[in-house]
């Protein structure tokens, strides 16, 4: 299970969803950016990864100089990261770390990094300065503010100066669940009277067991209610819970054979 997902073009948002391979055979998400004339998607950044920890997933925004070369930046280390780092505070530790590294001051990733363990029908989440996601069990749909939000990544405070790096909260995440994450621009879609998208309210909406199908739904429900586009543009992820795996092992318990 490689590289996950393509380059990515600027996409219209009337276009097809960015493409995503199915990330695991319990785990199916599906990603689609919104833009329109005048905005830009250059500093976004979306990445699904399977790993011996469990399936990860990035959604990003640069926010500072050259945001398209940070964005690549930022996914590369995602993607070495993921599979080699047990914790997802230290995932997000050291991506801060490659921030402040290469971009300096000037540069911050708002970002959302989540692990979700199918064997403990568990997910983990770090946020650092995106919105909290949406979970959404049915036709029941909740936010996770449980997570705190931390500042965005370039901005964390060192644990030695009384901070932290950005531990997780963990939810039960379970058969038929999904998630739902989403960058800043989302939140400044507005009507012709100015007021903003409904969005609990329209995900539960989303019954289609396929992420495909679900997702292209919400993005033209977002386009028809927004009379002007989000001035930064906006990605949105959504990730579906398949099943329960047999044994509820670990990838790396299954290949040693235990």
């Amino acid at each position: 299970m490689g590289e996950l997902l393509r380059e990515l073009d600027p996409p219209m948002a009337t276009g097809p969803a960015i493409p995503l391979r199915q990330a695991h055979a319990h785990v199916r998400a599906a990603a689609r950016g919104l833009t329109t004339a005048g905005t830009r998607n250059e500093g976004m950044v979306l990445d699904v990864a399977d790993t011996p920890f469990g399936t990860r997933l990035l959604v990003a925004e640069v926010e500072g100089d050259a945001p398209a070369e940070t964005a690549n930046d930022v996914t590369l280390a995602f993607r070495d990261l993921a599979g080699h780092e047990p914790e997802l505070a230290g995932v997000a530790e050291r991506l801060h770390t490659r921030v402040t590294g290469s971009g300096g001051p000037e540069v911050s990733v708002a970002a959302t990094l989540v692990t979700i363990r199918h064997w403990e029908d568990q997910a983990e989440i770090v946020r650092c300065g995106l919105p909290a996601p949406l979970m959404l069990r049915g036709s029941r749909v909740s936010v996770v503010d449980a997570a705190p939000a931390y500042p965005p990544l370039g901005r964390l405070t060192p644990p030695d100066a009384g901070g932290s790096w950005g531990e997780p909260t963990t939810i039960p995440y379970g058969e038929g669940d999904r998630l739902l994450l989403h960058t800043r621009g989302v939140e400044e879609v507005r009507d012709a009277e100015g007021r903003p998208y409904p969005l609990a309210e329209r995900a539960a909406g989303l019954a289609e067991d396929d992420p495909d199908t679900a997702l292209a739904r919400f993005a033209e429900d977002l386009i028809a209610y927004s009379t002007a586009p989000p001035a930064r543009g906006a990605v949105i992820l959504l990730v579906h819970r398949d099943g329960t795996h047999p044994g509820h092992q670990p990838p790396a318990a299954r290949r040693a054979g235990s």
